[in-house]
């Protein structure tokens, strides 16, 4: 494939955004269920999950499959932009582990059950999962420089960042009041505003996990198919 169009990421993610965001409204959601699936939540969820992934792997495919010619060239990246970009992706590997221990509240809001406490990554942010493909995606735009990544990475953050605000005014009148007063979307927000303790987020991580995660992420990186084109992204997310 000669050059790069970008309406194929473009139009890749803006459906399987689109889709997230419309059919998991509250409104859209309790009707499609009621609707068309004779009320049952499996069935949606299941009809759901498919029709995400018929769009957004498409777009992954066409980005591993024609990376290597993603023009034109948006900037060089110099050696803070890949030390930073490295540090970003090691750094999504260990908030991936840490998103998979995090204790999310149910969902309930009874007055009797013992009060929620935000405990370990969730003293950082409120959304780890979505947080972890953030950095990931930052980190492979600062290291490539050309449009394709630039597109296809710098939608995870974006993403991750309304994504998060639309889970929460979704779930606002379900889970427990203090975890929407006492945590933050963005990371490290409520640690900064003192209502929570950084010490204490580090004392409660499962470092064994995240070591771990952290540790195989790095050995991706340094260990990726030579294949790769050293300006691409990092190939440690797709081979």
């Amino acid at each position: 494939m000669q050059g790069f169009k970008p309406y194929a990421f473009v139009a890749g993610w803006s459906l399987f955004a689109g889709s997230h965001f419309v059919l998991s409204h509250p409104k859209n959601r309790d009707y499609v269920i009621k609707e068309y699936f004779d009320g049952s939540e499996l069935n949606f969820q299941t009809a759901y999950s498919l029709f995400a992934m018929t769009t957004f792997i498409p777009t992954c495919v066409y980005y591993m499959n024609y990376s290597r010619f993603l023009k034109p060239r948006l900037f060089i990246p110099n050696k803070p932009m890949r030390i930073t970009a490295r540090i970003l992706q090691v750094s999504s590997a260990f908030m991936f582990s840490q998103a998979l221990y995090a204790d999310i509240p149910t969902i309930s809001k009874n007055e009797n059950e013992e009060k929620w406490e935000p405990k370990g990554i969730l003293r950082i942010t409120r959304h780890p999962l979505f947080g972890s493909f953030a950095l990931l995606g930052i980190g492979n735009v600062l290291n490539s420089g050309y449009l394709g990544p630039t597109i296809f990475w710098g939608a995870f953050p974006i993403f991750w960042y309304f994504g998060s605000m639309h889970q929460d005014m979704r779930k606002k009148n379900d889970l427990p009041a203090n975890y929407f007063s006492e945590t933050s979307i963005l990371p490290f927000k409520a640690i900064i505003e003192g209502k929570q303790s950084l010490w204490e987020a580090l004392e409660e991580m499962e470092w064994s996990a995240g070591l771990g995660s952290a540790t195989a992420m790095a050995t991706l990186i340094a260990t990726r198919p030579k294949s790769y084109s050293r300006f691409e992204c990092s190939g440690c997310f797709f081979f």
